[in-house]
């Protein structure tokens, strides 16, 4: 009697565990997108500075990084449009 009581008491400490470190990586996950949001935000406003608009292209030359998402993001906020051209 004590082998299934033990497995239990481990299987619901493992579930625990498991939704502690979900919890954990979805709270990183929405910090990480507000400061993705605040960076393509400061960006676009930035862009809309120097007169980029709906109208207006922008050319975004950068290696596939982080830096190409932000980017990627910011144009499209402003412009609402893109065309993605590989090198």
């Amino acid at each position: 009697a004590a082998g299934p009581l033990r497995q239990y008491v481990a299987g619901r400490q493992e579930l625990a565990q498991l939704a502690a470190e979900h919890d954990a990586l979805t709270q990183r996950a929405a910090e990480l997108q507000s400061q993705l949001d605040r960076q393509s935000d400061q960006l676009a406003r930035a862009l809309v500075a120097r007169g980029v608009g709906a109208d207006v292209r922008v050319a975004l030359y950068a290696e596939r990084s982080c830096a190409f998402v932000l980017g990627l993001l910011a144009v499209l906020s402003e412009t609402g449009d893109h065309l993605l051209a590989g090198l």
